[in-house]
C-alpha cells in the first residue's frame, strides 16, 4: 500500500487524502478512509479512532463471509444486522461496511 500511496502522491497529490482501504489495521497510515476487518477491530482503539477523526480521517469496520457471527448472512439471526451499527457506535467508529454486498457469481444458485 505504501507503493500505491507514493505513486498517487507523485502523479496526483490532490488525491493523497482520498485513499480508502478495507483491510488490515496495518494500512492505518495509508488510508484516509479505513475500514478494519473484524479480526483487527480490537486493535483499533477509541484513542486511535479519535486521533484519526481529529486528522479528518474516517474509520469503520467491516464483515464479509467471516466471522460467522455477527454478520448479515442468510443464516445470521436478524438481531445481528441490528448489532453491527451498535458495535460501531460502542467503539466510537464512523460506521460499518458490508464488504462484497453486491459481489455475485454468474450463477448464484449453482
Amino acid at each position: 500500500m505504501t507503493v500505491v500511496k507514493d505513486f498517487v502522491h507523485e502523479v496526483a497529490p490532490v488525491f493523497d487524502d482520498r485513499i480508502s482501504v478495507a483491510g488490515s489495521i496495518s494500512t492505518e497510515g495509508v488510508a484516509s478512509n479505513l475500514s478494519v476487518d473484524w479480526g483487527g477491530i480490537d486493535a483499533m482503539t477509541k484513542e486511535k479512532v479519535a486521533e484519526r477523526r481529529k486528522a479528518g480521517k474516517i474509520t469503520t469496520f467491516y464483515v464479509y463471509g467471516a466471522p460467522a457471527h455477527p454478520n448479515t448472512l442468510s443464516y445470521s439471526p436478524a438481531v445481528e444486522s441490528r448489532m453491527l451499527p451498535w458495535i460501531s457506535a460502542q467503539r466510537n467508529l464512523d460506521g460499518f461496511l458490508r464488504w462484497s454486498y453486491n459481489s455475485w457469481t454468474s450463477d448464484p444458485f449453482k
